[in-house]
């Protein structure tokens, strides 16, 4: 008698994804070659350059490479691979891509990344061959620009800016979050492609969250509701990881404390916060970053089974489930490969991971006596398919 193993009898087996292992080409042999080879790009000093009679099809259809003097077309070495494996462009040698890792270590990387925008049929174009028009809105630390399918960088404004890096790799979120205002400040969308060991890409939209909700605030709460919880703080039994008061009756504030065993438990943040306002204390970071979480009207509660800090609501647990989970920068990933591990495993539960960070802005506020609105930027990491 057959073990029954869950998967359900006479289900078609799904076929594993093919990856590509991106060979190089054996032009002479192709049959989807040209019967007139394609010109061999020559070093201009700069970059490689192929002859006039390409530019219009790779240049002003595909916005590859640049148009430089006398009407030649240069590529930049990754073009020329993308050119080689989707336009049979011939290789400048036969020992040309290991020459090219020798002078840039990341050639391949580069390469597999252009190609992953590029064969969904969008466009995207290194810096150094940006036009004057677009360059002035490039974003210190972008890789290039991308244009969707039916723009041109000729005449249309780019849709978003470009960076990689590596699974291994460090993040760096405060330099991330202030990359990805300027973009958005440049009217585009911050657009992150991950590569792994075996050269799949993972494409990521960089978004600046703003979770609200509809609960009531602190600041709302009348200077009685106040004097209350002063003395149920006063009169609540201290433990090792927070206080129990033993009657909540009238508790004013349902977003903060866990009622159990009719009492109220209120974790160290908790109690942080609310000796902050009471004794005109300045928080810690934790207890002012849940201070500017209940006043956007949410409810803040644990996130352990997700694996972040927070899970956080807009309305009451009762009516709604958590549309984000929350980890403050200091417990955020440290490499791309959690990162996208916890953004993978919100988007699996329906939901949206989002890193707490220190607003860049909020110090040149300071600085100018100016209102601060908002402690921290909220950003997340949500995936994204070219062409789609």
């Amino acid at each position: 008698m057959g073990r029954e193993d869950g998967r359900g009898a006479g289900k078609q087996k799904a076929k594993p994804r093919r990856r590509s292992h991106r060979p190089l080409r054996n032009l002479e042999n192709d049959p989807m070659a040209p019967q007139t080879p394609l010109p061999t790009p020559e070093w201009d000093g700069e970059g490689w350059a192929i002859p006039p009679s390409l530019a219009s099809r790779f240049h002003q259809k595909s916005a590859l490479g640049k148009i430089v003097s006398g009407g030649n077309l240069r590529l930049n070495a990754v073009e020329v691979m993308f050119c080689h494996w989707h336009r049979h462009l011939p290789l400048p040698s036969d020992n040309w891509v290991e020459t090219q890792l020798g002078e840039n270590p990341h050639f391949i990387h580069e390469a597999v990344i252009l190609e992953a925008i590029r064969d969904s049929g969008e466009k995207i174009v290194l810096n150094c061959n940006l036009f004057e028009q677009h360059n002035t809105k490039l974003v210190n630390g972008s890789w290039g620009m991308h244009w969707v399918r039916d723009k041109h960088p000729s005449r249309d404004q780019p849709a978003g800016q470009v960076r990689w890096a590596r699974t291994n790799e460090k993040v760096d979120w405060n330099e991330l979050c202030k990359w990805a205002i300027e973009v958005k400040k440049a009217g585009q969308i911050p657009e992150f492609l991950v590569i792994d060991g075996e050269f799949e890409v993972t494409t990521y939209e960089i978004n600046l969250a703003q979770p609200r909700g509809k609960l009531p605030i602190p600041s709302s709460l009348s200077s009685e509701d106040w004097k209350g919880i002063t003395e149920s703080l006063k009169s609540a039994t201290p433990t090792n990881n927070g206080i129990f008061i033993s009657k909540d009756n009238n508790w004013p504030l349902e977003t903060i404390g866990i009622q159990q065993m009719g009492g109220r438990w209120l974790y160290p943040e908790e109690v942080n916060l609310l000796k902050s306002i009471t004794e005109s204390k300045t928080p810690s970071n934790i207890g002012g970053l849940l201070h500017e979480l209940l006043e956007r009207g949410l409810l803040v509660r644990p996130g352990f089974k997700y694996g972040c800090r927070w899970r956080i609501y807009e309305e009451e647990m009762s009516g709604s489930h958590a549309p984000w989970l929350l980890s403050p920068i200091l417990e955020a990933a440290e490499t791309w490969e959690g990162a996208c591990l916890a953004s993978r495993l919100a988007s699996a539960v329906h939901k949206t991971w989002i890193c707490a960070i220190p607003n860049p802005e909020s110090a040149n506020e300071r600085q100018e006596k100016t209102a601060v609105k908002d402690e921290h930027v909220f950003l997340s990491l949500e995936r994204m398919i070219f062409g789609k």
